[in-house]
């Protein structure tokens, strides 16, 4: 197995070699323009791009979204604030979607300890914990503690997820 580093707009990987290109939780982050194109000129004659995702569901009342309404408290300027459990541009991008919905049951412990620290709830650890002090993240774990038992007392506590993933396919290539 190599490790390569590099963009994923701009590889510099042989062009047409490559059966799959993946990207598991984290096309969003990408040039997706950029990044589509590239994944284009690496598959090789009717390979596939996978882009995946797993995201829990913030519809309203939910832990998800009650967790989530907490962050623009903590961290004002947070762009992912209203969820990021659909993600429709995504199909644009490509044109080809699948989706299903499953159900995860952690406890309200493992539920607080994830939004802060990651695991299932990378949304609001990205508004959290990866951008902000020490200290603040500390006083969003302590406010997540008392909405969870506030509100969410019972246990195990359910997070509805979706994962979902959209596969294209390359083609033929035309001759030029």
């Amino acid at each position: 197995m190599t490790y390569w580093l590099a963009a994923a707009e701009d590889t510099g990987l042989p062009a047409h070699a490559w059966d799959v290109v993946s990207a598991g939780q984290c096309w969003h982050w990408f040039d997706r323009p950029r990044a589509a194109a590239e994944a284009r000129r690496l598959l090789a004659e009717d390979g596939v791009l996978a882009i995946c995702y797993r995201d829990y569901v913030t519809t309203p009342g939910s832990v998800a979204a009650a967790s989530e309404e907490l962050v623009p408290a903590h961290h004002p300027g947070w762009p992912l604030a209203k969820g990021i459990d659909s993600h429709p541009e995504r199909i644009h991008d490509l044109g080809t979607a699948g989706s299903t919905t499953w159900r995860r049951s952690p406890s309200a412990s493992r539920w607080n300890s994830r939004t802060s620290s990651g695991g299932d709830a990378c949304a609001v650890r990205t508004g959290v914990a990866a951008s902000l002090p020490a200290a603040a993240v500390a006083a969003f774990d302590s406010d997540l503690a008392r909405l969870l038992r506030q509100r969410f007392p019972q246990e195990p506590l359910t997070v509805p997820h979706r994962f979902w993933g959209l596969v294209a396919r390359c083609g033929r290539r035309q001759p030029h």
